[in-house]
């Protein structure tokens, strides 16, 4: 009779191990492989999950030290971002014109802990 308690206790714990093994595991940021760009050294980014070339979802790290800018440019699918730290400004418009805004170009704040969604409109950020 204690065998047989034996065995099925150890069954369960072989189960309880394996469902432990299931559960999501924590990205640890320092374990992901950083990239800069040659033409961009202010901006370092890194895959979480996926590739933006592939179909379906993906994850995007992206740090970028202070006052450094990303220049102009567009996306051909919506963006989402999460601001971490800091302050990121993101411009949109026709005239990527920071210091002149009346000629179609709005620049915003995203402060930390707050959310965007930027579809495939000229972005600017620093």
């Amino acid at each position: 009779m204690r065998i047989v308690v034996l065995v099925c206790g150890a069954a369960a714990l072989a189960g309880f191990a394996v469902a432990q093994s299931d559960l999501p595991q924590p990205i640890d940021p320092e374990q992901l492989k950083w990239l800069s760009p040659p033409n961009n050294p202010v901006l370092r980014a890194a895959w979480v999950l996926g590739s933006e070339k592939e179909h379906g979802t993906y994850v995007l790290r992206v740090k970028l030290a202070k006052d450094g800018r990303i220049p102009a440019h567009t996306h051909p699918d919506s963006r989402y971002s999460t601001v971490l730290s800091g302050t990121l400004y993101v411009g949109f418009g026709e005239t990527p014109d920071e210091f002149n805004p009346h000629q179609g170009f709005e620049l915003r704040a995203v402060d930390a802990n707050a959310d965007t969604n930027i579809d495939d409109r000229i972005e600017r950020s620093r």
